[in-house]
């Protein structure tokens, strides 16, 4: 199958993807910045290649689905006095139908630690901050992933390719805090108490919405809302966390936190499953 130099958006923090650090254990040696993937790269068992297709394959590393995953989560719905135009932090081609609903007194927040595979054998360990806001497109709910940070360089450029607005960030402490110029939260401490799943509420359970944009030579591109496409699901730990420390406060508006909830599961992500608007 022949291989297509993908373009992708630059970096919001570091403009490239560097060879400077071990990458789950394989030295990167190949031209940073180059990102190649096959015909095949939105279904399963599709592969992502980075590095430079003419250097052997050790200049170049695969990320291949499907990949499984195991996470520590900390979320929380989150309320605001006024309306934020949550747009501000969204991709700038993110899609009128999801746009024009980015305007939100409320929001909800999960910090995460997690560990997941990019190919058979080799893992990646990261953390991630995400902030999502409600949304209703043809006729069902769903949260929608405005951006994410993320401290791994695989998972920004996957999460980019099944349609995350993600940022690489070198500020992820894993002790459920963070800080950057759009926000500062902090969940950290307390005692987590267990509960049933449906206590969290229905907006925390809610399905992802993502929206994928990219070309690939001019001629393969995607451009389409979708689902996360997840199977084997395990929510191995449910609870709700008291005496927690915890703050937020968005594009210099600080929330009202509800409830936070600690969850620890496992699953396997396939790819992305289309959804018509």
């Amino acid at each position: 199958m022949r291989e297509r130099r993908l373009c992708t958006a630059p970096y919001r923090e570091g403009s490239r993807l560097r060879s400077s650090r071990a990458w789950a254990g394989h030295r990167d040696r190949s031209t940073p910045g180059q990102i190649l993937a096959s015909d095949q790269h939105l279904r399963t068992g599709k592969r992502f290649f980075i590095g430079d297709r003419h250097q052997s394959g050790t200049g170049s590393v695969t990320i291949s689905f499907p990949n499984q995953f195991e996470t520590h989560n900390r979320t929380a719905e989150i309320k605001f006095d006024t309306p934020i135009d949550f747009g501000l932090l969204a991709a700038p081609e993110t899609r009128y139908e999801i746009a024009s609903q980015l305007i939100s007194d409320r929001a909800v927040l999960t910090v995460s630690s997690a560990t997941s595979t990019v190919r058979p054998g080799t893992e990646i360990e990261y953390h991630e901050v995400i902030v999502k806001v409600p949304v209703r497109v043809g006729g069902r709910d769903y949260i929608y992933p405005v951006v994410t940070w993320v401290d791994h360089e695989y998972s920004l450029v996957r999460g980019y390719l099944l349609g995350f607005n993600k940022r690489f960030s070198t500020q992820m402490s894993g002790d459920f805090s963070f800080s950057s110029t759009d926000m500062d939260i902090c969940f950290s401490g307390g005692t987590r108490q267990a509960c049933e799943p449906h206590d969290r509420g229905e907006l925390l359970q809610l399905p992802f919405l993502v929206d994928a944009h990219f070309m690939i030579d001019g001629d393969l591109s995607r451009n389409r809302l979708g689902i996360l496409d997840v199977s084997e699901y395990q929510l191995t730990a449910c609870g709700r966390v008291v005496d927690v420390e915890s703050s937020c406060t968005i594009l210099g508006h600080t929330g009202q936190l509800g409830d936070v909830f600690e969850t620890e599961d496992t699953f396997q992500l396939n790819g992305v499953i289309s959804v018509e608007l």
